[in-house]
């Protein structure tokens, strides 16, 4: 019903679609174009620079990161995880590059997860790619002992703090905040290409917002990208 509102009120919404997690009863709204940029099609070019899954799906600016010792970035994203997707793919009926046109009529305003393997070796990484993160930690499929796994204690992290500031008067939104093992972040990495792929896009979000509002006329906004260097004793995920 909310989703139904939300389409009919404000057209700006039409896109918009929930993802809910049966065994956590978590609940994602998702802008189906986005999730197209990230989910863009069917690779049959072995040199492109994105992640390909074995399905053949792209993963459009995002690293995957194995909470091992030390953590690695995975060359694709963990194999359970890709009948996920391809779950998602088929409901949004995704076929080309260009999501621009993608209908919208059809679109559920609903997707269940299948429950079958949804575990945190699948469910952390999937939320990374739902939350449009450069950045998606995987957990170890199997903790190494019985106790709650301790993720990334007193590992070298940039914390990454991105919001939205009115250039005038008024206090910040926050739209995001993630972090990244600080040895995933040289110049040249695939990281930093994704950190600043989110930058440029969230930058064509605000200038579009900024000449929309009044005939531009209204509040003008920025982004504002803020990071730290931190160790702590656990990261939550």
């Amino acid at each position: 019903m909310l989703i139904a509102n939300l389409r009919k009120n404000c057209t700006a919404c039409a896109p918009i679609f929930a993802v809910v997690d049966p065994t956590t009863e978590d609940t994602f709204f998702v802008n189906a174009q986005l999730l197209a940029r990230k989910l863009s099609n069917r690779s049959t070019n072995e040199d492109h620079k994105s992640l390909v899954n074995r399905s053949g799906l792209i993963l459009e600016n995002v690293t995957f990161v194995l909470l091992d010792e030390p953590p690695q970035a995975l060359e694709s994203p963990p194999e359970p995880l890709e009948p996920i997707l391809e779950t998602l793919y088929a409901e949004l009926c995704l076929s080309s590059l260009d999501s621009s046109h993608m209908p919208t009529a059809s679109l559920p305003e609903l997707v269940l997860l299948p429950n079958d393997n949804l575990n945190p070796h699948v469910q952390v990484p999937l939320a990374g790619i739902l939350l449009d993160y450069p950045i998606a930690y995987v957990p170890m499929p199997k903790p190494t002992s019985h106790d709650t796994p301790s993720y990334l204690n007193g590992h070298a992290l940039y914390a990454f703090d991105i919001c939205l500031r009115p250039l005038r008067t008024g206090d910040a939104l926050e739209l995001m905040k993630f972090s990244c093992p600080a040895e995933f972040l040289a110049p040249e990495s695939s990281t930093t290409r994704n950190l600043n792929a989110l930058r440029e896009q969230l930058e064509v979000v605000i200038q579009n917002l900024n000449s929309n509002i009044d005939g531009g006329d209204g509040p003008q906004w920025e982004i504002v990208f803020s990071h730290s260097r931190i160790t702590m004793d656990r990261v939550a995920l």
